[in-house]
């Protein structure tokens, strides 16, 4: 867990070590887990930072998932085809004298919405609801 200070959001970072599992279903828990359980997320902020934030403080909306590996299935790496997925893909490479590279996978120009393709479930509906992905296109 972690708060990303310039959107004002919580971003849940994980280190896949197996390319087994779909991100999207991985993301689409973590980000319902953030969105009920805020109060839980604040108080875990607020003692490990010596901070004082409240829930009003947060931009919810901008919660997203990130996940790093140092490699991706072609199935994971499909997952970001989707503009409106709160979900970033890193790829890790280490070098010598312990330097790392981090490399974040883009989606192409032209991507799907999400909600297009996806079934309706409960969770992916709440997560749609409060979670908006930005981009920079008009």
């Amino acid at each position: 867990m972690a708060f990303d200070n310039d959107s004002k959001s919580f971003v849940i970072i994980e280190y896949k070590r197996d390319k087994n599992f779909s991100v999207i279903d991985q993301g689409y828990a973590y980000l319902s887990l953030v969105l009920n359980n805020k109060a839980d997320f604040i108080l875990e902020y607020n003692e490990n930072t010596n901070m004082s934030i409240k829930k009003d403080d947060v931009d919810w909306s901008q919660s997203r998932v990130i996940f790093i590996s140092p490699s991706f299935s072609k199935y994971q790496q499909q997952a970001i085809n989707f503009r409106d997925l709160p979900i970033e893909l890193w790829e890790i490479t280490r070098y010598q004298n312990d330097l790392i590279q981090y490399s974040r996978l883009k989606s192409p120009e032209i991507s799907e919405s999400i909600n297009k393709i996806s079934k309706s479930s409960e969770i992916v509906d709440k997560v749609t609801k409060e979670v908006k992905v930005y981009t920079e296109k008009v």
